[in-house]
């Protein structure tokens, strides 16, 4: 198939081209068409080959199950419905369990963002204080080491700061953000 877009798009632009030599439209063309006639003849020697299977199970399966006619008929034909559902419902319930399992994990994540989150806020409280005693009074001299104190201090508060907010948007995300990420963890 993808050989075949890819044939198809060359085909495109040399149409579009008015510069191409008609040899070589002719030739991409036949080439886009043989890949098309391998493409149908798949399609039906595979469709063939299911038919079968379908139709000698069915005939093995009302063999088996039936008591007479009729239930042979139903059962010959309908049994695809009953394993389908069969395996719709195991397919349902493991891709149910992985869904949950996954959303755990990520609520766990969150509330371990959301901890730390709490620890940074009090990190940047407490020297938030420090910082407002070890500052002198207004209109008093400071000296080099207070200002140069002070910079390091805002510096790891700013640090803080930004890594306190980068834990509140990661714990905040809405449930929809939380159930996507687990389908994606899912694929």
């Amino acid at each position: 198939m993808k050989r075949l877009e890819a044939e198809e798009l060359i085909l495109d632009q040399l149409i579009k081209d008015p510069n191409v030599k008609p040899e070589h439209l002719v030739a991409v063309n036949e080439a886009v068409n043989t890949i098309r006639d391998d493409i149908s003849q798949d399609k039906r020697r595979q469709f063939n080959q299911a038919a079968l299977i379908y139709l000698f199970l069915g005939a093995f399966f009302a063999g088996m199950l039936a008591t007479n006619m009729l239930h042979a008929i139903i059962i010959g034909f309908g049994w695809t419905a009953v394993i389908g559902v069969l395996g719709l419902n195991s397919d349902n319930k493991y891709r149910k369990s992985q869904k949950n399992e996954a959303i755990d994990e990520l609520e766990k994540e969150n509330a371990e963002l959301i901890k730390n989150n709490v620890a940074y806020q009090k990190q940047i409280d407490e020297l938030s204080k420090k910082v407002a005693a070890h500052n002198p009074e207004p209109g008093s001299v400071r000296t080099e080491a207070d200002i140069e104190h002070n910079k390091s201090v805002a510096a790891i508060l700013d640090s803080l700061k930004s890594d306190s907010d980068a834990m509140y948007v990661l714990s905040v995300g809405d449930k929809e953000k939380r159930d996507k990420r687990a389908e994606a963890r899912l694929l």
